[in-house]
């Protein structure tokens, strides 16, 4: 065995690295986890049951398909459903516009 495995220092030191890569490897993970998901949004369509207008609006918890909503028609003020429930990336911001 190597000498240094009794050294209680030594052993010290390879505890703090390992727990410095297992802190890096999860502050990776969780960056590429949050940029894939800010690029994302989920959409609800609602159609007016009396005139067919259509309105776009952010997801709320409860929202399904077929679901008659409390909100009313801006056109016509009548009852509206949810028609569709979707997913929509993002548009990036491209570095021209931040750095000139």
């Amino acid at each position: 065995m190597a000498a240094w495995v009794n050294e209680p220092l030594a052993l010290g030191y390879v505890a703090l690295l390992l727990t410095a890569a297992a802190v890096v490897a999860y502050m990776s993970i969780a960056t590429v986890r949050r940029r894939r998901e800010a690029g994302r949004r989920i959409v609800t369509v609602l159609r007016c049951l009396s005139c067919d207008g259509v309105v776009k609006r952010g997801f709320r918890e409860g929202d399904y398909v077929g679901k008659i909503v409390d909100e009313e028609c801006p056109v016509c003020g009548g009852k509206m459903v949810i028609e569709a429930i979707y997913e929509e990336k993002a548009e990036p911001i491209s570095n021209k516009i931040l750095w000139g």
